[in-house]
């Protein structure tokens, strides 16, 4: 078993029922794209409560009398799940969708069609291979996977890699499981588009299969209780590897909880690539005018996890007698605002020596009283963290590594999530929290860090971002490190950099206008 040594909890196994909407509009974009599917085989393989398969009933029920309903059911449909519980939920609510069109059915009726199983364990030949697979895989995180299950997914699975999600496998033994011209439709997050750990399964899609529909959401609260934003993806596997890559459409649909999505009427042309580079819309003209942000900067990082905020960040006038030397204004996310960084009033307790010319190193807490008496007070729930537990880091230790002074550093700050940009100059005392990237400007660059500034919080920039960036909540865009990256910035001379150094309206209309230019876009 490689989803779990024992069936723990439905929410550990990344177990979010579908809501019926959402079943029936991913059934519609697989009719849309190919109306003859309905007549194959289709398995989900994570069938959970059966909402898929029973919609996929109501589909047949229309298409055929109903004293040929039944048969159809058990020749065609078929589910996996992991949980016994969800595949007698499945077996009951597909027996009860047959009898509302064609009566009562036998006891045994479906049976055999639904397995109690891990469907990354099981191959094609013990499930045979289909003309559909379809439905919405776990979501779960390389956090929730234990060292044994991540050593299993990298030896078996080309995509399992970096920081991967359990959905990310899923897709890649759901393709192996098509029959040739079969197609694969899975609601998941959108940020297998562009995220760096989604890399490999990109590269593994465009070289093997075709990819027929993209469908994206804008809302992140369509499944109850979670916040993550889904699309639709639909795969088909031809007879003959790829043997080009060219664009999709990916469209925009809008939906309420509960309600049918309708469309936005927006769109997006992606380009897909054979070596894993994020998914996003190409130039709409060249941009020999500019230069990728990732060429002027030596650094873009999320800034520093804790584990757990509550131990290790302080009031600045609530300081529970941890020693001066050891705490550090912060900056999250919330307190940077365009060209412009508030006080969060926090501080940050750092356990580490950042002496001069050494690399930074835990202190020997016996040397500084205050700290490991306020540490100690939480160590049972310190002790208790992932990178504790599974990294076997030191238990005051903070869970993102210390390699050297942050805070010192000159930087340019931005939230990790927001609507419109928001970049901010730090020339130095500022600790960047999660919430929060940082960019280091390279010494060497033509372009001055307040001119980069300038030039990221231009109307321009925001296009870009909303054109390259997945989508986290309503209306807000995850600032990854790779859609930073490559950004267009304006080509500058020294000269013109030091004038967007003095701040002034003037000099910020013009840099508004040059980005424009560069990147292609109407402001």
């Amino acid at each position: 078993m490689l989803c779990s040594e024992k069936v723990p909890a439905a929410r550990a196994l990344g177990a979010v029922y579908t809501p019926r909407p959402l079943a029936r509009f991913l059934v519609d974009r697989l009719n849309e794209s190919d109306a003859a599917m309905v007549e194959g085989r289709w398995l989900d393989p994570a069938c959970g409560d059966g909402v898929f398969l029973t919609e996929l009933v109501d589909r047949l029920a229309s298409q055929m009398a109903a004293s040929s309903l039944a048969s159809a059911v058990e020749a065609r449909l078929f589910g996996v799940d992991i949980d016994p519980t969800a595949c007698r939920r499945t077996r009951e609510a597909v027996q009860r969708a047959v009898e509302r069109h064609s009566g009562p059915q036998k006891p045994t009726f479906f049976a055999t069609n639904v397995r109690a199983g891990d469907f990354l364990a099981l191959d094609s030949r013990s499930l045979g291979r289909y003309d559909v697979v379809l439905g919405n895989p776990p979501y779960v995180s390389a956090q929730g996977l234990t060292v044994a299950q991540k050593r299993l997914f990298l030896e078996r699975f080309q995509t399992a890699w970096g920081r991967l999600d359990l959905y990310s496998v899923f897709i890649e033994h759901a393709l192996q499981m098509l029959k040739i011209g079969g197609r694969l439709a899975f609601i998941t997050p959108d940020t297998w588009l562009t995220a760096a750990s989604s890399k490999r399964l990109r590269e593994y899609i465009t070289k093997g299969y075709v990819v027929r529909a993209i469908e994206r959401f804008e809302r992140h609260d369509l499944f109850p209780g979670v916040a993550t934003v889904p699309c639709v993806s639909v795969f088909e596997r031809p007879s003959q590897a790829p043997r080009e890559v060219a664009t999709v459409i990916c469209r925009d649909w809008h939906a309420e909880p509960g309600a049918d999505p309708t469309p936005k009427g927006s769109s997006q042309r992606l380009a897909l690539s054979w070596d894993g580079s994020p998914w996003r819309e190409p130039p709409r003209r060249p941009v020999a005018r500019s230069v990728p942000l990732g060429e002027l900067v030596e650094r873009i990082s999320v800034g520093l996890a804790t584990g757990l905020n509550s131990c290790f960040v302080l009031d600045a006038g609530t300081t529970h007698g941890v020693e001066p030397e050891l705490l550090h204004r912060v900056v999250r996310g919330r307190d940077i605002r365009a060209g412009e960084l508030r006080d969060s009033g926090l501080l940050l307790l750092v356990p580490y020596d950042f002496s001069a010319g050494q690399k930074p190193t835990l202190v020997d807490l016996a040397q500084w009283p205050g700290a490991l008496t306020w540490l100690q007070s939480h160590r049972s729930a310190l002790e208790r963290r992932h990178c504790v537990r599974t990294w076997q880091k030191p238990w005051f230790d903070l869970h993102d590594p210390v390699v050297f002074d942050l805070g010192l550093q000159p930087k340019i700050l931005c939230p990790d999530l927001a609507r419109e940009p928001r970049f901010a100059f730090d020339p130095g005392g500022l600790l960047p929290m999660h919430s929060a990237y940082y960019l280091v400007p390279r010494k060497e660059s033509a372009i001055g860090p307040r001119a980069l500034v300038a030039a990221l919080n231009t109307v321009a920039i925001a296009t870009e971002i909303r054109n390259r960036a997945p989508t986290a909540k309503s209306g807000y865009r995850r600032l990854q490190a790779e859609v930073l990256r490559d950004l267009p910035i304006p080509r500058l001379t020294s000269a013109q950099s030091e004038r967007f150094e003095e701040e002034s309206p003037e000099l910020e209309a013009e840099i508004a206008e040059r980005v424009t230019d560069a990147v292609g876009h109407a402001a």
